[in-house]
């Protein structure tokens, strides 16, 4: 699943460029590799994130009951169900309440439209079960993976759009450690076949190095992707 997901960002970075991951040395062992660390520490810190939310969901709920309690223990009997009628009649005509309790009941630990029935004596405040819990913490926890996977996703096509032009690309890290190993680095290259035959992108300001693997060099000169035998160049990272 891991390298699943690399690969696409990897695929969705070289294919830009013109080129296959392989194509720079990223087979399926380099992908993982290169990544794992980065990769645990973004899902711990998800899962940590989660945990505390319902935590603060526990909390929410804990406060959800005392105002329960405070209010009944205040409020006259009389009063309660004069009340209950009033929020009934209002409740029944409220257009797609069914939905909206529903959808109440699935994102919240602490549904709010059962603390008002709770409140003027309706009906009791239901404690969510430990699947309750469990669904909401897996809710909770995709909708952060999603908003990484999908944060991740715009930072490869903003690294693609500098590649094509030529400008520098760093690997994409997590709190320090390398999660994507994308690149385009500023080189010097030394021509050490016959002067004829160099390629002219090999000549450009803006020439970055993508990588080599298979016995080939991968650069960008700003305009195109130029691949050489790597035995025929020296590389110097700037």
């Amino acid at each position: 699943m891991l390298y699943l997901v690399l690969s696409l960002y990897y695929e969705k970075y070289y294919s830009r460029l013109g080129i296959e991951p392989s194509d720079v040395g990223l087979d399926r062992t380099a992908i993982v590799s290169r990544a794992v660390a980065g990769v645990v520490i973004l899902l711990g810190l998800i899962v940590v994130v989660s945990l505390a939310i319902v935590f603060l969901s526990l909390i929410g709920l804990f406060v959800a009951w005392v105002i329960v309690w405070l209010y009944r223990s205040w409020l006259p009997q009389h009063q309660r169900v004069q009340l209950g009628k009033l929020w009934e009649d209002e409740w029944s005509q409220v257009r797609g309440r069914e939905w909206i309790e529903r959808f109440d009941r699935s994102i919240s630990v602490f549904p709010l439209t059962l603390l008002i029935p709770a409140v003027l004596g309706l009906s009791r405040y239901p404690w969510p079960s430990r699947l309750d819990f469990a669904l909401r913490w897996a809710m909770v926890g995709g909708i952060g993976l999603t908003i990484a996977l999908t944060a991740g996703w715009a930072r490869v096509e903003r690294a693609a759009d500098a590649a094509e032009e030529g400008r520098s690309v760093t690997p994409l890290t997590f709190v320090g450690i390398r999660v994507l190993d994308i690149k385009s680095e500023p080189c010097a290259v030394e021509w050490l076949g016959s002067p004829n035959t160099r390629p002219a992108g090999l000549r450009s300001p803006q020439l970055r190095c993508l990588g080599t693997a298979n016995g080939a060099a991968v650069f960008r000169d700003g305009r195109s992707t130029v691949i050489v035998p790597a035995s025929q160049v020296a590389i110097t990272l700037k």
